[in-house]
C-alpha cells in the first residue's frame, strides 16, 4: 500500500494555474492526507474516490464524487483524506481564495456541497442499516440515476469489486458472492464487460435496495 502511495506522489500533477482543467488517467493522485490544501477541484467529467488510509493498511473510500461535484476543499491548511481518480478525469483546479473573489463560484460550490452532503447522509444510513445485498443494489441504483439512463439498461461500474468493498464496508468476496446471487435471481444481469451491470427490471432493482 505505501509503494502505491509513493507512486502516486510521483505521478501528482503540477498545478500552474490558478484556475484552470486538470486531465488524469485512471487510478491517479489528485491529493494526498497530509498535502497542502489550497486547493480544490470541480468535477467536469470522469469519478474520483476520496478515501482514508488506516493505520493497518486498510482503506475506507469515504466518497465518490461525480461530474458536477466538489472535492479537495478542506476545513484547514492540510488535505485529511486522499484522493484518486476512478476513470479518466477532467478537473477544473480553483485556489480555495477564489471563493471569496467569486460570487459565481461560490453559489455554485455551496449548491453541489448541500447535494453531497444529502449523498453523504444517506450512504451513512446504508452503511448503518442495510445489509450487503441492499448497499450493492443502493449503489447500483445511484451510479445508473448518475448516469441519467433509461431504467432497464447497462450501467457502467467505475469502481473495482475491491473498489466497492471499501466504500460499502463489505470485503470483497462478499461483494463477489451478493452480486452473483443477485444475477442468479435475476435482480441484475451481467454486462458485456466486467465493468458494466445490467438492470433488467428497475422496481425489482429498487425493492432489493428498500429503497423508498
Amino acid at each position: 500500500m505505501q509503494l502505491g502511495l509513493q507512486t502516486a506522489v510521483a505521478d501528482r500533477p503540477s498545478y500552474v494555474a490558478a484556475s484552470g482543467a486538470v486531465k488524469l488517467d485512471k487510478h491517479r493522485s489528485v491529493f494526498l492526507a497530509g498535502g497542502e490544501a489550497d486547493r480544490f477541484f470541480e468535477v467536469e467529467s470522469g469519478a474520483v474516490m476520496v478515501y482514508q488510509l488506516l493505520d493497518d493498511g486498510r482503506r475506507q473510500v469515504v466518497e465518490i464524487v461525480f461530474p458536477g461535484s466538489i472535492c479537495g476543499l478542506a476545513k484547514g491548511d492540510e488535505h485529511e483524506f486522499c484522493c484518486e481518480t476512478l476513470m479518466p478525469t477532467v478537473l477544473r483546479s480553483h485556489k480555495r481564495t477564489a471563493l471569496a473573489q467569486s460570487d459565481v463560484l461560490r453559489t455554485r460550490v455551496v449548491d453541489s456541497l448541500q447535494q453531497q452532503l444529502a449523498t453523504l447522509h444517506d450512504h451513512t444510513v446504508s452503511l448503518g442499516r442495510k445489509t450487503a445485498e441492499e448497499r450493492i443494489c443502493t449503489l447500483i441504483l445511484r451510479l445508473q440515476e448518475q448516469a441519467g439512463e433509461d431504467d432497464d439498461v447497462a450501467v457502467a461500474l467505475p469502481m473495482s469489486r475491491t473498489e466497492i468493498a471499501d466504500y460499502l464496508g463489505l470485503t470483497l468476496e462478499t461483494v463477489c458472492r451478493t452480486i452473483t446471487q443477485l444475477v442468479r435471481r435475476k435482480v441484475l444481469t451481467p454486462g458485456s464487460t466486467r465493468s458494466e451491470i445490467g438492470i433488467p427490471n428497475i422496481e425489482r432493482l429498487r425493492t432489493a435496495a428498500c429503497a423508498a
